[in-house]
């Protein structure tokens, strides 16, 4: 929570910056814009809040590229479970191997197109999904919690 509260500080601080550097500029300045591309695979993500609860999200792969037109994320192997938190060794598997998935998505595309302000959401393999209390509950105090953050 302290790197995502960091990182948003960071933005902010960059927008600042920018907003700044902007207005120093003429009226004939060229907009810039840094086409950006990140590659992630394998990754685990633990979501967890008051030590009680933890949420796992399992991302096989994921690409989000963004040009000056149109922001692209897809995702592979992607899958959402609930777990509680041991002091046990987590072993990290890959999306296919884990069978107590509340969500599991194979692969999904999704579009902004920032002229028209449009997204496109291609779920192009197979989704599953289950219904589970506890996940539920779990994601609603981890959204709390977050919301808490940011205020």
């Amino acid at each position: 929570a302290s790197f995502l509260a960091h990182a948003a500080s960071c933005v902010k601080d960059y927008q600042c910056l920018r907003n700044v550097q902007q207005s120093s500029r003429s009226s004939t300045a060229v907009n810039l814009h840094i086409d950006t591309t990140i590659n992630i695979t394998n990754t685990n993500a633990f979501l967890i809040a008051d030590k009680k609860v933890c949420i796992v999200v399992r991302l096989d792969k994921m690409l989000v590229d963004s040009r000056q037109a149109k922001l692209s994320i897809t995702l592979e192997g992607a899958k959402i479970m609930s777990i509680s938190p041991t002091k046990a060794q987590y072993t990290c598997l890959r999306s296919e191997e884990i069978k107590a998935a509340c969500g599991h998505v194979k692969m999904v595309r999704a579009e902004w197109h920032k002229q028209d302000n449009m997204w496109l959401v291609e779920l192009t393999e197979e989704v599953d999904t289950v219904w589970s209390p506890n996940l539920h509950l779990k994601l609603l105090t981890l959204f709390k919690e977050m919301k808490a953050l940011r205020n």
